[in-house]
């Protein structure tokens, strides 16, 4: 979990690479846009994690009858 924290916080600080001769790269709606897109994206794959390390947890605590 440590290591999907640490994923969160670089995708915050790393700008996405635009390409320059792009209008819409020069749109600063779309850049934000991009941005929150790339930080729901990290946000996203932290959930899937938790939720697959929670269900693995709960399968080892599974008592068998």
């Amino acid at each position: 979990m440590k290591q999907a924290a640490k994923r969160v916080r670089d995708a915050k600080r790393k700008p996405r690479e635009e390409d320059s001769s792009s209008p819409a790269a020069t749109d600063p709606d779309e850049l934000q846009m991009r941005q929150r897109v790339d930080e729901l994206t990290v946000e996203n794959e932290v959930l899937r994690r938790q939720i697959s390390e929670l269900q693995n947890h709960s399968t080892e605590n599974q008592v068998s009858w």
